[in-house]
């Protein structure tokens, strides 16, 4: 089957910003693979030995990419979010539906 992408009437990234209050369920807690990118640690994507982001930089409303299982499960404003370690991030998509 070829490559397909939903289109959007929308941009999801502003829509989810717009709308950030009313994105919690169940499912999202434990299935949820794409997040959106909304704070970065001072030290988060700095390069170290192994070289693991190999000059990749991570930018705020980013689309990041993580294991359903990866992170901690925290509430911030009635929203669902996960804080994760920077070398759990697997990667960057442009549009949250490009993985399920």
């Amino acid at each position: 089957m070829p490559y397909m992408r939903m289109t959007h009437d929308v941009d999801p990234t502003k829509k989810i910003l717009d709308e950030i209050g009313d994105l919690s369920t169940d499912e999202d807690r434990f299935q949820s693979k794409v997040g959106l990118l909304l704070k970065v640690g001072s030290r988060a994507f700095e390069e170290n030995e192994e070289g693991w982001f190999k000059g990749d930089k991570f930018s705020l409303h980013d689309w990041l990419v993580f294991r359903p299982s990866d992170g901690w499960s925290i509430t911030v404003n009635g929203v669902l979010c996960r804080m994760l370690a920077d070398t759990q991030v697997k990667g960057r998509v442009k549009f949250p539906d490009e993985v399920w």
